[in-house]
């Protein structure tokens, strides 16, 4: 095989590798954000307004979240897992 065929086989296969790779990790970033936002929504059931805390967030989710308090730690948790290994693009 020509050299330049090897060359050009191996460049399409790290391609493909890189492609699915990133490809992969956009999938699993939507589930996890989509974990988050399932979190939050079960977070904020109170029974009365002293069970309840506002939490502050940002873009890609609500700016002013009301939440259980009890589940406050947990959800700062989880947010702050998905915001070190994922990225969000938000509007300026």
């Amino acid at each position: 095989m020509k050299t330049a065929t090897v060359w050009a086989v191996l460049l399409a296969g790290a391609g493909y590798f890189v492609f699915t790779t990133l490809l992969s990790e956009v999938s699993s970033c939507d589930t996890r954000e989509s974990e988050v936002r399932e979190q939050l929504a079960l977070a904020a059931s109170c029974s009365s307004d002293a069970d309840c805390t506002i939490l502050a967030l940002s873009c890609p989710y609500d700016c002013e979240t009301p939440i259980n308090r009890n589940e406050r730690s947990n959800v700062i948790r989880t947010i702050g897992s998905y915001n070190s290994s994922c990225m969000s693009v938000c509007p300026d």
